[in-house]
């Protein structure tokens, strides 16, 4: 449980017990909750935010003392093409994927120079169980965007071969598929139109 404090802090010595080291640490847990604002419970809200953000806090938190003490390592945290624009009836993700964004860049910053590498990933859809396991306020609306994320959804093997080689490189950003690149450069380039025409174009999305 990654976002129990007290599982994660007993963790390393688990995986060192196991492997003898660690080099590579992947925050890649992640849930979903969709609805709109007013109807979320407020209970999903922490339990999104416990395992989406808490789950990297957590994990860089208590692997950093043995990621140094290697000659080279790397953190990889997995955010979402909503870490860079804010979406209707996600409100809840996307504050989790922004805060893994926040968090990350500001970590690398602070290890700039050392021997710890980090990377923070924005795939776009990517076809996984995320949805049909997510928490929604519609369970309607979750089965057609979970159908909509099985048919436009990047495969898993694509991404994780696109996170090895950014691994590789210390690729500090790494957008994955159309979507994400898409997202990114609107909103860099517009960022009020961008969450403007979102706002307005909402009803045409069925599962919004």
């Amino acid at each position: 449980d990654v976002a129990s404090r007290e599982a994660m802090e007993r963790l390393p010595e688990a995986v060192l017990d196991s492997h003898g080291g660690v080099h590579l640490l992947v925050n890649n847990a992640g849930v979903s909750l969709s609805g709109p604002f007013e109807a979320c419970d407020l209970d999903d809200i922490d339990w999104i935010i416990g395992i989406n953000f808490w789950g990297v806090v957590h994990g860089c938190r208590f692997f950093l003392p043995y990621l140094r003490q290697q000659q080279r390592a790397h953190i990889l945290s997995v955010c979402s093409g909503l870490g860079l624009v804010g979406f209707p009836t996600k409100t809840a993700y996307s504050a989790s994927k922004f805060a893994v964004r926040g968090f990350t860049e500001s970590l690398r910053a602070e290890l700039h120079g050392s021997n710890i590498g980090i990377t923070c990933v924005y795939p776009g859809p990517v076809d996984t169980a995320l949805i049909r396991s997510a928490r929604a306020v519609d369970p309607k609306k979750r089965e057609m965007e979970a159908e909509f994320v099985a048919s436009r959804g990047l495969s898993s093997e694509r991404v994780a071969v696109r996170i090895l080689r950014a691994v590789e490189r210390d690729i500090p950003r790494v957008l994955i598929g159309r979507d994400a690149h898409a997202l990114d450069l609107v909103s860099r380039l517009f960022p009020v139109l961008t969450n403007t025409l979102v706002g307005r174009f909402q009803r045409r999305i069925p599962f919004v």
